[in-house]
Parts: structure tokens; sequence; C-alpha cells
């Protein structure tokens, strides 16, 4: 896979972060968790933590922590988190954290149909949904060909990814030391383009209209441009001599 960007994730754990510091193509910063009957609480640096993403120009998306017991709460609180960020225009999923331990006694299908409830429902406001776990618990507690409609962002620490499915973020260390956080922090490759997959589809609070072509992109297409017209001022030469 070619590497698009590297990111981390951050919550409350990461205490104060200095974000006029942090060097980082994006983040995913956690919104709270999920409640077993349905709802959410708010990480405490919520706020704090997409103010200073905004602030300093990083692009970035959230994920809420389950522990929805059903599909029905799994519902509930994809309206909750739906609720606290809809003022905002999110250049990078919306995922689901499914990895609790509570849900390694469950079959297979009840955890795929909490998620899958979560999901769809989230999907239903206009947003890109993520599901989060990691490769154990995808290979034997999800039946991850029935969640296959939605992008994944796994979890392997071991230098490279065991999952064999689709990706589209990697999240490989949990170690790691970045400019402007005091302790360690999850780092991430991500394999897509989400800014454009997400403007140009006009999801996650952006418009159609807000996928306006960059200066480099509109250089790049002019230069495509002019290349095709070379092409086919050769191709009509070639053909008159033909003639």
């Amino acid at each position: 896979m070619e590497v698009i960007k590297n990111g981390i994730d951050v919550s409350t754990h990461q205490g104060a972060i200095e974000w006029n510091r942090v060097e980082t193509d994006f983040a995913i910063i956690r919104a709270g968790w999920s409640w077993y009957e349905g709802g959410m609480d708010i990480d405490k640096r919520f706020y704090e933590n997409v103010s200073g993403a905004e602030t300093n120009s990083i692009p970035f998306g959230v994920y809420l922590y389950a522990y929805d017991k059903t599909p029905e709460s799994a519902k509930i609180s994809a309206r909750k988190l739906y609720d606290l960020i809809k003022a905002y225009k999110l250049q990078y999923p919306v995922i689901y954290d499914f990895e609790d331990q509570q849900y390694l006694s469950n079959s297979k299908n009840s955890n795929t149909a909490i998620c899958k409830a979560f999901l769809s429902e989230l999907e239903s406001f206009g947003y890109y949904a993520m599901l989060y776990t990691y490769t154990n618990f995808a290979d034997n507690y999800l039946n991850m060909d029935d969640l296959a409609n939605y992008d994944f962002w796994v979890a392997d620490y071991r230098g490279s990814v065991g999952y064999t499915g689709n990706y589209g973020i990697w999240q490989y260390s949990s170690k790691g030391e970045v400019a402007g956080i005091n302790t360690p922090v999850d780092l991430n490759i991500s394999y897509k383009d989400y800014p454009s997959i997400i403007k140009n589809a006009g999801l996650n609070g952006f418009n159609i209209n807000d996928s306006n072509l960059t200066q480099e992109d509109t250089e790049s297409l002019i230069k495509q441009l002019e290349s095709e017209i070379e092409k086919r001022k050769c191709a009509e030469a070639e053909l008159s001599n033909l003639e």
C-alpha cells in the first residue's frame, strides 16, 4: 500500500496538548464513550482538542469508544454523537471504536449487529462512518464480510498488519513521541486521501461546493490537459502524413 498520510489519535489521556507544536498530517480525536443502553459521555478535552486542531489547520476526524449492549442502544449513541459533531466539518472519518472486553463473550453475530446499527445510523446523517478494532478482534469476534460496506481502521503493533481484509488506516504503535504531547501517543498511517473523498462526496458537514480544487490540483489538471492536447496534435500530424 502507498502511504498517504501519517497521523495520531488522542483523548483526555494525552492531557493538555500544545497543538501549535504538533506536527502531523491528521488527528483522530476521541469524542467520548457510549453508554450500555445508548447515549454518550463527552471526552473532557474534546472541545479543547478540536479547537487546537482547527486553529492549527490540522485535519481531523473523531471516534467514539463503544459500550453499547444492543443494536438499539448503538443507534441512540450514534444520534448523540451526531448531535455533538454536527457543528463541525470533519475531513477524516467518524469512527466506532469497538474493542471493549465485554464483547469477547458475545457471539460474532451479536457484535456485528451492534456495529452495523451504529455505522448505518451515523451514515444516514451524512457521515463517513468507519469501524476501529484490532486484528484478533476483527478475525475472531466480528463477521467482517457483513461490515464490508464500511471502511476499517485496524490496530496491529507487530510491525505489519495481520488482518488480511481491506483497511484504510493502520494504527501501528501506541508509543509514539510527538512534540507538544507529553505522553505516549498512538501513531497511524492513512492509505486514502480522506479529505478529498469526504469533501467530494459532500459528507461530514461539507457541501459538494466545498470540494474546490487547490491551486496545486488545478495546475496538475492543466498540465494533464496540455499533455493530452499535445498528444492529439501529434496524432493528427501523423494521420495527415499518412494521407
